[in-house]
């Protein structure tokens, strides 16, 4: 199906939901990396100017002009606050203290806030008794995680995932703000003014709190930070939306179901990161919960395999 009387082969949409999956569930590796050697808010603030400059180019070449209405700006301030500023900085604080396998699976409730948001903001919307399930088991895969073992020997630290699932549940909250107020706006438009005032806060707060007394420019720094700002913030933004129009959004949704598994999988071979059985036990739960809130979308589109695709 295409949106411009192209059409679009299987092969197209499956390799750019490669794409999305193994770039997404890289980042949390690449962030990892850049941890070692570089402030957490300065990590974050230099990824979203270099991406913020990366996107800005790919719109000039699509003609996408940045609005100067006052609805645009209240809503970027939203966003870029909420989805870019806030939740980046206690994600990459956080995830200093914890594996990034499991940053990657405490993330994965980002769905299950979207949903609860959604409940509470959006008139008429519905929670069927499948997505209440998936959220329950969720939620306890994500105590299981946290009663497991927490002391510092293991990497295993009760703030480091608390901001993981803080950064989850602020981004859930803002999406569900674009849904509501953000319909007009182009997603490349909207992206770009909340990463520049993701930029510009994360930044700021590097020079007033961070210590570059420790601070190392080396290889793994450098790499890291063109890798999220490039592949991490823009191709899979590009790739994502291009998919919005090609594919059912249930099956988009189902990502958050595999970029887990590619994050333990590197976190494990790369940094030699072990979790334990318990936290194993949780990140099945809450993988499990994923899927059961999508059974009532997956049934809409097995129902339906040739009905109109996303708005």
């Amino acid at each position: 199906m295409s949106s411009s009387g192209r059409q679009v082969s299987k092969a197209q949409i499956i390799g750019g939901l490669i794409v999305v999956c193994l770039i997404w569930g890289s980042t949390w590796l690449a962030i990892k990396e850049g941890l070692a050697s570089v402030p957490p808010f300065l990590s974050a603030g230099v990824r979203f100017i270099l991406a913020s400059i990366l996107l800005r180019l790919v719109m000039a070449q699509q003609g996408e002009r940045i609005p100067i209405d006052r609805k645009y700006w209240m809503l970027i301030l939203e966003t870029g606050l909420l989805t870019y500023s806030i939740p980046f900085a206690f994600m990459y604080w956080g995830q200093r203290l914890i594996p990034s396998g499991l940053s990657s699976v405490l993330f994965a409730t980002y769905p299950f806030f979207v949903a609860l948001a959604a409940r509470f903001r959006v008139p008429g919307e519905r929670l069927p008794l499948m997505r209440v399930i998936g959220i329950v088991l969720g939620f306890v895969g994500v105590l299981a995680i946290f009663s497991g073992e927490l002391d510092v020997e293991h990497g295993f630290s009760p703030i480091g995932m608390a901001c993981i699932v803080i950064g989850a549940a602020l981004q859930a909250w803002a999406l569900v703000s674009v849904r509501l107020k953000g319909r007009d706006i182009h997603p490349a438009t909207l992206t770009f003014g909340g990463m520049i005032i993701g930029a510009a806060v994360l930044s700021v707060s590097s020079f007033l709190v961070e210590d570059y007394s420790t601070l190392v420019i080396d290889q793994r720094a450098i790499v890291s930070t063109l890798y999220l700002a490039a592949f991490g913030s823009v191709i899979t933004f590009i790739t994502y939306f291009w998919l919005v129009k090609h594919v059912n959004p249930v099956l988009l949704s189902l990502t958050a179901f595999v970029t887990p598994f590619i994050a333990v999988s590197l976190g494990a071979v790369v940094l030699d990161e072990h979790l334990g059985a318990r936290v194993l036990l949780g990140g099945l739960l809450v993988l499990a919960g994923v899927l059961f809130a999508n059974v009532p979308g997956l049934r809409s589109m097995i129902r339906k395999p040739e009905a109109e695709g996303p708005k």
